[in-house]
């Protein structure tokens, strides 16, 4: 499958996004997704390759962004004291309705490139807590080791 193809297969529609970031070579970004609503169900490593930019942006409203560390305790949750902003501790964000959005053409993704002399591509993810901009070269899905649909696959 091409990339827009897979990004297609495992849209993020309505999934939730934990954990993210670049892997432990630094050329990897990775979005650990619970896919909740859409089959295929369960976690998954989302691995953009050749990941060479990757743009970052907090979306909540100003008023729901606290600094108060307590956000960042599960054990918060249910305590009458708890602020009104944001729970940090929930750990994970739920993609918004546009979802990905997916492209070859961005000024980004062909400066890259031409640059490298390879086919780059962009996705921007939105989301209710972030929006995350990726310039990458290529795109893998598997099943999160451990995972229910990883014994499964097996």
């Amino acid at each position: 499958m091409t990339v827009e193809e897979t990004l297609r297969a495992y849209d993020l529609y309505d999934a939730e996004i934990g954990p993210h970031g670049f892997l432990p070579t630094m050329r990897d970004y990775r979005l650990v997704v619970n896919r909740i609503s859409v089959a295929p169900f369960g976690v998954f490593h989302y691995d953009f390759l050749g990941c060479m930019e990757a743009h970052y942006e907090v979306t909540l409203l100003p008023h729901a962004i606290s600094m108060d560390d307590r956000l960042l305790s599960k054990d918060f949750a249910r305590t009458p004291d708890r602020p009104p902003e944001f729970f940090w501790a929930v750990a994970s964000a739920c993609s918004a309705e546009e979802g990905v959005t997916y492209s070859r053409t961005t000024e980004r993704a062909l400066h890259w490139s031409a640059r490298l002399g390879q086919p780059m591509h962009e996705v921007v993810i939105g989301t209710n807590v972030f929006r995350l901009a990726l310039v990458f070269h290529d795109f893998a899905v598997q099943p999160a080791p451990g995972s229910a649909n990883d014994a499964l696959a097996q």
